[in-house]
């Protein structure tokens, strides 16, 4: 019998920064992740394609840029049907494809029921969806998880109810740093489910295809709200100070007024720049119990697969949608083009593992679709960005690395080389932000007006921003139209 072919487990996060694992060394406990890393290759500068939830999920899926789909806001329209997907590939080539947790490449919250819109999840490739929505949107559009806390007791269901309204984003008057630990104990609590039924998917499959199944937490994006027994664990910890400077907006234009309403000037979150050090500190306790909880969530679909008997022949992938400032810069949530918020984890675990090792080179999202198809012997998504990374996988050493990164998002884009990084305003081609990584990790200066440096930004611009926008797609509305 001809040896199957290998199963694909995705792990996705919502809203994690890139580093924040404790083999890493910071204070974040993380044992099953780092059990993985240990037996994996971690792409150090992995970065999405946009630093907000439903852009960066489409262009993940659909492996394009914002530029090309033009879901551009997670209120600018869904995912487009008419674009293939990497799901679509991986099910002509065989595999039965499923996800569990939080999709996000549309938005419809007229439906009462996630099984109400499956058949949109079908068309995107995915044959077995079982969709939750984000913490906010829990009980607004019922899912197997509400059907399932509902059986636990009516007074379950209606906590989580009140809580979700509590912080929805459209009625919200809570501020981006509100801290609170949620109602439910843990093991009612959303990730915590979601961890549990892939663990139940992975036991139950019993199909001769080979499968790819996609396990999306909603952790740890806000709302800061981790079952109590997790944030006890990090009340008397030391809490790494955030980089409290502001960004230069000294220069004017409509960059600088959308990175200062972004901080300062946005309703329903709030005037960031005002916070005390100290409540930033509590949102990173917060915020730190949320990855340790979805970590032993990972934990558990880990032993699942090795007790199933696939854990030698499944590839095992970790990553996140986009990052989180926590207070960094005065940035709540993402939307911005520092490291913290458009830099992802990216781990990839190869059947039997291997030796962990760190690749320092550029790569972005898209890549990682076209290595699942890759991987799966599949075709390619059509016209689609991504390059594989199987080849940091062999004894070649010969593994894809990108000469820039690219983000957008609301009218501005991001193009990172090795040692720079620039930004641009999208409708002009006038630059926003250069910072030299090398020399300024924290990226404290902005040095888009020095004039020792014209000779980089002209050469990224004619490099990499001009070529990217000469070709014409479905272009992003600006900052001020939203």
């Amino acid at each position: 019998m001809a040896k199957r072919k290998p199963n694909i487990l995705l792990i996705m996060t919502d809203q994690q920064r890139p580093d924040e694992f404790g083999c890493l060394g910071t204070i974040v406990e993380t044992p099953n992740l780092d059990k993985l890393i240990s037996q994996s290759v971690r792409f150090s500068r992995a970065y999405c394609q946009a630093p907000v939830c439903l852009p960066s999920r489409s262009s993940f899926v659909s492996n394009r840029y914002v530029r090309d789909h033009g879901v551009s806001s997670n209120n600018s329209g869904d995912l487009p049907h008419d674009l293939p997907t990497f799901p679509q590939m991986l099910r002509k080539a065989g595999y039965h494809t499923a996800l569990i947790g939080k999709a996000d490449i549309y938005r419809d919250r007229t439906v009462e029921h996630a099984r109400d819109t499956a058949y949109r999840m079908h068309e995107y490739g995915f044959d077995e969806p079982i969709e939750t929505g984000g913490q906010q949107q829990t009980c607004q559009v019922r899912s197997e998880y509400t059907d399932w806390l509902e059986s636990q007791g009516q007074r379950y269901y209606e906590l989580a109810r009140d809580w979700s309204r509590k912080y929805n984003y459209r009625t919200r008057t809570i501020p981006m740093w509100d801290v609170a630990s949620h109602p439910l104990p843990a093991e009612l609590y959303l990730d915590t489910w979601i961890g549990g039924r892939a663990a139940r998917w992975l036991a139950e499959y019993d199909a001769d295809k080979p499968w790819f199944m996609w396990a999306s937490f909603t952790g740890p994006h806000d709302p800061w709200d981790p079952p109590a027994e997790f944030a006890a664990r990090y009340r008397d910890k030391e809490i790494p100070a955030r980089n409290a400077n502001l960004p230069d907006i000294s220069f004017g234009g409509p960059f600088a007024e959308y990175i200062q309403g972004r901080y300062a000037g946005e309703s329903r979150r709030g005037d960031s720049s005002r916070v005390s050090d100290e409540a930033f500190r509590e949102v990173r306790r917060f915020y730190y119990a949320k990855i340790t909880l979805i970590d032993g969530e990972i934990g558990r679909i880990m032993a699942a697969l090795e007790k199933k008997g696939e854990f030698d022949n499944t590839w095992v992938i970790f990553t996140s949608d986009h990052g989180e400032m926590l207070g960094d810069h005065g940035f709540m949530g993402k939307m911005v083009f520092y490291e913290p918020s458009v830099r992802v984890p990216l781990v990839m675990r190869p059947p039997k593992g291997m030796s962990g090792r760190v690749e320092r080179g550029l790569i972005e999202q898209v890549d990682l679709a076209t290595t699942m198809t890759a991987i799966a012997g599949a075709a390619e998504v059509p016209s689609g960005e991504g390059k594989a990374l199987t080849g940091h996988f062999d004894q070649s050493k010969n593994g894809f690395r990108r000469k820039v990164a690219i983000s957008q998002n609301l009218g501005f884009a991001m193009f990172v080389t090795d040692r720079y990084k620039l930004v641009v305003q999208e409708e002009t081609l006038m630059p926003c932000q250069l910072f030299d990584l090398i020399e300024d990790p924290q990226e404290d200066r902005n040095l888009v007006t020095d004039v020792g440096l014209e000779k980089v930004h002209d050469e990224i611009m004619q490099s990499h921003v001009r070529p990217f926008f000469a070709i014409t797609g479905r272009r992003a509305p600006s900052a001020r139209s939203g």
